[in-house]
């Protein structure tokens, strides 16, 4: 079975975008996930109505995950629930308290969290699989830092006391090429149970580029949107979505999609 999985920063909506606030978007963002077809999105920047409004015209999808203030917006999972079972999930908090709804730390920006799931697949439920998703802060690079860490101590903590299960870490990790986060990332290698192969590194480096384009369509720069994978995954093609719909931008990050044989 191969499947595309996602991670989409879907831009929260904002007035002041004019034209590229959400409602001029959503129809756009719905006909491009009917197209593609993704198992997994693994979104950021989605507020309760944004979720409701794709969930709705989507059809195929259901949403976990909380938001990260109470009123605001999150990292959800979207799942094809025709093809998937979920299992369990949680959400933490990127913080010195990870359990602490609304928690900030680190001289963050905002608060920071992760969403996690286990699925398995409707067909074959012995067929399973993790996913994290995150939106690492975008200004301080200790709380960048500390929530990678915090999100593979949770990895790691997961696998030594169930079992280890292949496992994708995806989202806006706000971090460039050569930053402390990628870096960090990398530096995990040795240990096969964590998420670190890079969905990029299967493609021309050429080819890569910005995945963060405020609307401007700009390519040249270094991507910020990542997936991440375990060894015992087999995952190829990866797409940068950079194309326009019904003439407009789907949001100001590019989409990024990979192809996944289960």
């Amino acid at each position: 079975m191969e499947h595309n999985i996602m991670t989409f920063n879907m831009r929260i909506d904002q007035t002041s975008d004019g034209m590229n606030s959400w409602p001029y978007r959503l129809s756009s963002v719905s006909q491009f996930l009917k197209e593609t077809k993704p198992l997994i999105i693994g979104a950021q920047e989605v507020s309760k109505a944004m979720r409701d409004g794709v969930l709705t015209l989507t059809g195929d999808y259901y949403s976990f995950g909380m938001p990260r203030t109470t009123e605001g917006e999150g990292t959800p999972i979207l799942y094809n629930h025709r093809v998937l079972y979920l299992i369990d999930g949680g959400t933490f908090w990127l913080s010195e308290t990870p359990t602490v709804p609304d928690s900030i730390s680190f001289d963050a920006a905002y608060h920071r969290i992760c969403t996690y799931a286990t699925f398995c697949f409707r067909v074959d439920r012995t067929k399973r699989f993790r996913v994290y998703n995150t939106h690492l802060d975008n200004k301080s690079e200790l709380a960048r830092m500390k929530g990678i860490e915090i999100i593979f101590e949770h990895i790691k903590k997961r696998n030594d006391k169930e079992e280890h299960l292949p496992t994708f870490l995806m989202g806006d990790l706000n971090a460039e090429h050569g930053s402390d986060v990628l870096k960090y990332i990398e530096s995990r290698k040795d240990d096969p149970s964590l998420p670190t192969n890079n969905a990029f590194s299967l493609m021309k480096k050429e080819d890569v580029g910005a995945t963060f384009h405020g609307y401007e369509g700009k390519t040249k720069g270094d991507p910020l949107d990542f997936i991440f994978y375990t060894d015992d995954l087999k995952v190829s093609n990866p797409v940068i979505f950079r194309e326009k719909i019904n003439d407009r931008y789907i949001s100001d990050h590019y989409p990024v999609y990979v192809k996944v044989e289960f």
